[in-house]
């Protein structure tokens, strides 16, 4: 099964939510992950390192030019430096 890596800011959640669920009807065998699924008390950023880790692909939900994106960038560059065949896909949104 692949996995799937989708990163987005706190304020675009239900958008990311929705991303989702669609992705899910397209990529039903896929597992599609968003750091909402780190249960609360666990240490997110090795979380975030193993989910980084084990996908197949990143999905950066890129959605409002003006706001801080830091955060999603250091995701992406983190996924990119793993050096394996993985492909980014940007999800852009005007809102």
């Amino acid at each position: 099964m692949s996995k799937a890596f989708l990163s987005h800011i706190f304020k675009f959640t239900e958008e990311a939510e929705e991303l989702a669920v669609q992705l899910q009807k397209i990529l039903p065998e896929d597992t599609i992950f968003r750091s909402e699924y780190i249960d609360k008390g666990d240490n997110w950023r090795d979380a975030l390192d193993r989910e980084l880790e084990k996908a197949k692909c990143f999905i950066l939900l890129y959605t409002c030019p003006e706001l801080d994106w830091s955060w999603c960038f250091f995701e992406a560059g983190k996924f990119v430096s793993k050096g394996r065949k993985r492909r980014v896909w940007l999800a852009a949104q005007n809102y």
